[in-house]
């Protein structure tokens, strides 16, 4: 290494880990603490949708723990994955240095990667990641690294290891193999695609043996009931929307490249639209240039070649799996910002000059810009506090003294497990698209634990993913039946259901929860359990909130809606 690039990746590494360390996040996503509560306690390691990063954050988090008296399971996976975004942004800084030969554009590409929000964002969350991305910018470094030159087994080894280490660390790193095919096809020598098949073999073997011992070791934690129900665990989540073809149209292929963009910038909301369609013209100019380059064998053309086909292939699984998710295109993202710079190297090639000082001057104000919005508008918010959903779970946490199994939204109820140790949590999400969806429930409740449940979730007109309590009454009742654990006689009329009672905040009285106890109480009908929960209700809620199940009844026979006769009145 030249005594430059030995200062410059000096410099990288100690600022990278310095802002990111520094700027950690304090207010974690819902994953994150389910991935913290997991690595915490060794339960349910080994997850199939990121089979390594919990181990390896347990193994952090006991290193610390053994070598410090107070260690901290979410800092020791912060310092895990910030050590794989020192990596990534090493990675940029030389295959950008390769590629174009300037110190100055690889220093630029490096620090505009290392400000860009979703890798910021994701570098001192609990999230798989950033650790999965820097396996995959290595390969590209090696490959760079050899362009037209033999490629040693030690390195095919090397390669092979990385691919095998980022699909562990998220599924989705599979993707990878194809652009990774698409690169040795198009070497000049046949025997580098034989080789690569060969290694890429192994390599898939290697993947399939380890989740083989997986899921051997897990299977009775995740309630797995096949090898390959196992592997392809998200795919059977009966509620989320996960992997649709119809996914494929106009409005979401727009919410996906509004999440790419999110993981360059913090776009501001009454600018979105204007910011989708110049992001949209700038990544299909990107494209045609570098299609162009290929096809015109530029100067590392099977790079730019194979960074398009990754760019294409992550584009079209984001879409088709969730487009709204803003995570799952930091990947992409990555690929995009390589292919940018470079184009902009391509553009001081075409002026016959290393790096034009107005362009540098241009890069250097948006590097600094990115850091400014990104920092102001995202990053300093969730640095320092824990952020709502952790109030809001201490609040829970205050009420519910009793432990009785908690019904809430998705970050709340695993800052809720993570910080106060209780498990007993449902989504209530999940449970009422459940009904909604399938018209089943997502658990089956023993009738025998305590719920506490807001009467957000309770209340007809709350909506659920366009659904509530009046375009779905039916499916809304049988979600009400089943949390009250209701008994019917043999006409199908409700003579039991469970004890209720109204919680409400002494802090902040506006807010009402319901306490569902483990014991019965006697009522005659559906009419008068709902008659007796709106009094029970009523001296805490707003004139226009009260009675607002026996209107939802009330609407039901406006409405001529009638239930089936295992709902009878």
């Amino acid at each position: 290494m030249k005594k430059k690039d030995l200062v410059n990746s000096g410099f990288l590494s100690l600022f990278s880990f310095f802002i990111l360390f520094f700027f950690r996040a304090t207010e974690q996503t819902g994953d994150s603490l389910n991935y913290l509560y997991c690595a915490k306690t060794g339960e349910n390691l080994f997850h199939p949708h990121h089979l390594l990063f919990n181990p390896a954050v347990r193994i952090f988090y006991l290193l610390f723990s053994y070598i410090f008296k107070n260690s901290d399971v979410l800092l020791s996976a912060q310092i895990h994955n910030i050590i794989w975004a020192v990596i990534t942004v090493l990675s940029v800084y030389f295959i950008i240095d390769k590629i174009s030969g300037s110190k100055a554009l690889s220093l630029l590409a490096s620090l505009s990667w290392n400000f860009c929000l979703g890798f910021w964002f994701l570098s001192t969350q609990a999230e798989t990641y950033v650790a999965a991305l820097g396996c995959i910018s290595l390969i590209i470094l090696i490959l760079a690294k050899k362009y037209e030159k033999i490629i040693t087994t030690r390195q095919y080894l090397s390669i092979s290891c990385l691919f095998i280490l980022g699909v562990l660390y998220h599924q989705m790193m599979i993707l990878f193999f194809i652009p990774m095919t698409i690169y040795f096809l198009f070497c000049q020598k046949r025997n580098y695609l034989r080789i690569f098949l060969i290694n890429a073999f192994v390599s898939v073997i290697a993947i399939v043996l380890i989740y083989v011992a997986a899921f051997y070791f897990s299977r009775k934690g995740l309630e797995a009931k096949s090898f390959y129900y196992y592997a392809t665990l998200y795919w059977h989540n009966p509620v989320a929307c996960w992997g649709k073809f119809n996914h494929f149209n106009l409005l979401t292929i727009k919410q996906f490249i509004f999440s790419q963009l999110w993981n360059f910038i913090a776009v501001p909301l009454k600018f979105k639209n204007i910011f989708i369609y110049i992001f949209l013209v700038l990544k299909v100019f990107l494209i045609i240039w570098h299609v162009v380059s290929v096809f015109k064998k530029k100067p590392f053309y099977k790079i730019r070649l194979a960074l398009i086909v990754f760019l294409l292939v992550h584009s079209l699984f984001c879409i088709w799996w969730l487009p709204e998710e803003t995570e799952f295109p930091l990947i992409s993202a990555w690929a995009l910002l390589i292919l940018g710079f470079i184009f902009l190297n391509d553009i001081s090639e075409i002026s016959r000059r290393k790096l034009n000082p107005a362009l540098f001057f241009l890069i250097s104000l948006m590097v600094f810009g990115l850091a400014f919005r990104n920092y102001t508008t995202i990053i300093s918010g969730m640095h320092k506090n824990k952020g709502k959903s952790y109030d809001r779970a201490c609040q829970l946490a205050r009420l519910n003294k009793e432990g009785c199994i908690l019904f809430e939204g998705h970050p709340v109820i695993y800052n809720y497990k993570f910080y106060f140790n209780k498990k007993a949590i449902v989504d209530d999400f999940d449970a009422l698209v459940s009904f909604y969806n399938f018209k089943q429930p997502l658990i089956n409740l023993d009738g025998k634990t305590c719920l506490f449940v807001s009467l957000d979730t309770l209340s007809p007109r709350n909506n659920f993913t366009g659904a509530n309590g009046y375009l779905k009454p039916k499916e809304w009742l049988l979600f009400i039946e089943w949390l009250f654990a209701v008994e019917k006689d043999k006409a199908g009329i409700i003579r039991g259901c469970r004890e209720f009672q109204v919680i409400v905040d002494p802090l902040k009285k506006d807010e009402v929860f319901l306490k569902l106890g483990s014991k019965k109480t006697a009522v005659d009908g559906l009419a008068d359990m709902l008659s007796r929960l709106d009094k029970m209700l009523e001296p805490y809620l707003k004139e226009e909130y009260k009675n607002i199940f026996t209107r939802w009844l009330n609407d039901l026979y406006l409405k001529k809606i009638k239930p089936t006769s295992s709902q009878a009145f």
